[in-house]
């Protein structure tokens, strides 16, 4: 049986206040490449999480998230391959998917990550509704708190979705690893 990783991380919460409070400030100045004049209005945004994390040290999380994974799932030489911000606002949700294939076991456009860890730094509930974690396959689902992370492998037994998000936002840090 497929395990995933659920644990609650050691960022603080006025870290992940500060990151959001990042976000909403790019977003605001319009300094995020790739989202242009709309990011307000799109339901669903991912940025380079180093153009945000401009009041904590980045590296230090990822690298500390990183390790944790690389314990729980027994990966020796992984390293980092992308970490984004994401935001999910009403209407916003991913589709049923895996990281690393299409649902016919086909490599996707990602084909050379193994890992993923996601860092909710908000919480369920208070800050947003909807926005649940879902993985069919396991017959699991997360319900995101501020500073939980989810850590999964890549194959089909971790494919997974994000239920659309009905109010609130729903921010997150995503990272996803790699053989180097």
């Amino acid at each position: 049986m497929a395990q995933l990783l659920v644990s609650q991380s050691s960022i603080s919460a006025a870290d992940c206040e500060a990151l959001m409070t990042a976000f909403r400030t790019g977003c605001a100045d319009r300094v995020f490449h790739g989202c242009g004049e709309r990011i307000q209005d799109v339901e669903a945004s991912d940025v380079a999480a180093r153009t945000v994390a401009l009041t904590i040290h980045l590296p230090t999380l990822v690298a500390q998230i990183h390790d944790e994974v690389k314990r729980f799932f027994k990966l020796d030489g992984i390293e980092e391959d992308y970490t984004a911000y994401t935001v999910c606002r009403p209407g916003g949700s991913h589709r049923l998917h895996a990281d690393a294939l299409e649902l016919d076991g086909r490599p996707n456009h990602t084909p050379h990550r193994i890992a993923t860890a996601i860092l909710y730094l908000n919480d369920w509930g208070v800050d947003f509704q909807g926005g649940e974690l879902c993985f069919p396959r396991l017959d699991r689902f997360v319900r995101p708190a501020r500073g939980l992370v989810v850590g999964m492998l890549t194959g089909l037994d971790f494919a997974h979705e994000v239920k659309t998000v009905t109010q609130g936002e729903r921010h997150a840090l995503v990272m996803w690893c790699q053989r180097p």
